[in-house]
């Protein structure tokens, strides 16, 4: 039975933590400042990448050494795991925890997502101040939202629930594919990501760009039509921009044309979400599984 009373570091209870229940799985220390990640059982390089470095994200979590207060564990995860999932780099993973040397606890990344919405939120407070206004403030917010979504397990107490736990809700397990779904959670920063490494490859010049904002047409339109794609082709006529072979094509008339971003001067155009395959042109693709997301606006 673990049991974690005499360890002396933080970095020995992680690691004692991860080997006792999460050794199916990876685990990477300390990625933007996250105490505990678990991952597929290879190591990140890229995101989007199928290739050998490749990763999938199941779980970030906070870790303290002694017994702390859970909600000011969890509080000072959500100020610090903000910032990654702003940035996009990492897709969040499917849930949150926090762990000190008798219990852990997760609950749900989606649970959380009404808290980065918080107009009067402030984001700047300091972690680990946990004595300060502003985080008490913040740990109010914190455990409104999520105290009744907790799940908690007590070491040596609560190992069959726990393993089960992680068994069942790490989808997939270690074999997982490391391509990731597009869903309600990360749709934004998948978004993001497109943005800054698709969309220069498109194309059309900046006047044009200005000239379809002023018309209602938006780098998102471009972007529906890639998440709502199979293949090389939009799998439904009912968005502004569709893609056929590869290519996006208008389903409007724009200065009385019908305009094709695709193919031109010898170049192919960015193309953002393939579903399986790789990229024979050298143009960036994010590799996403099929996605039951069914549209919404940018």
């Amino acid at each position: 039975m673990p049991t974690y009373s005499d360890v002396q570091k933080e970095e020995t209870l992680k690691g004692l933590v991860y080997n006792d229940y999460f050794s199916d799985f990876g685990y990477e220390p300390n990625i933007d400042n996250i105490d505990f990640v678990i991952t597929d059982k290879t190591t990140r390089a890229d995101l989007f990448s199928e290739g050998v470095g490749a990763s999938k994200h199941y779980l970030w979590a906070e870790a303290k050494k002694g017994v702390r207060d859970l909600f000011d564990m969890f509080t000072q995860l959500v100020l610090t795991c903000k910032k990654t999932y702003t940035k996009g780099e990492h897709l969040a993973p499917p849930w949150i925890g926090v762990f000190d040397e008798a219990r852990v606890a997760f609950v749900s990344f989606h649970d959380v997502l009404p808290i980065f919405a918080e107009p009067d939120f402030n984001w700047n407070a300091t972690p680990s101040a946990r004595e300060g206004a502003e985080f008490q403030k913040a740990r109010e917010k914190v455990k409104k939202l999520i105290g009744a979504s907790v799940a908690v397990y007590h070491f040596g107490v609560d190992d069959m629930e726990l393993r089960e736990f992680i068994a069942t809700r790490f989808a997939g397990g270690a074999g997982a594919s490391v391509k990731s779904p597009i869903t309600k959670d990360n749709f934004v920063q998948i978004f993001v990501r497109w943005v800054k490494e698709v969309k220069p490859f498109i194309d059309i010049p900046k006047r044009i760009w200005e000239d379809f904002e002023r018309r209602g047409v938006l780098d998102c339109d471009f972007y529906r039509a890639d998440v709502m794609s199979e293949g090389e082709n939009t799998i439904t006529e009912k968005l502004k921009i569709v893609l056929r072979n590869d290519n996006y094509k208008f389903q409007e008339h724009l200065n009385d044309m019908l305009f094709t971003a695709g193919t031109s001067r010898g170049q192919t155009a960015g193309r953002a979400i393939a579903v399986s395959g790789t990229s024979t042109s050298g143009r960036p693709r994010l590799f996403i599984n099929n996605t039951s997301w069914t549209g919404g606006t940018c």
